[in-house]
């Protein structure tokens, strides 16, 4: 299950991608997503872990 969000209207556009739309109509074109938000997360994830384990290493090294 994806949980991304984002708080502003169009981050799911930029996400995902859209089609476009000129004077209220359809041009036949799509923009791919570039995947900010996915990317962002993933990058955490990896140094949350990272952190993580340096932080109860630390501490129960002593």
């Amino acid at each position: 299950m994806n949980t991304y969000s984002n708080n502003v209207y169009y981050g799911i556009f930029v996400e995902k991608g859209h089609c476009v739309k000129i004077h209220g109509k359809f041009t036949g074109k799509f923009v791919p997503g570039r995947h900010m938000l996915r990317k962002a997360i993933d990058e955490s994830k990896a140094n949350f872990l990272q952190d993580g384990k340096a932080i109860l290493n630390s501490i129960f090294s002593r």
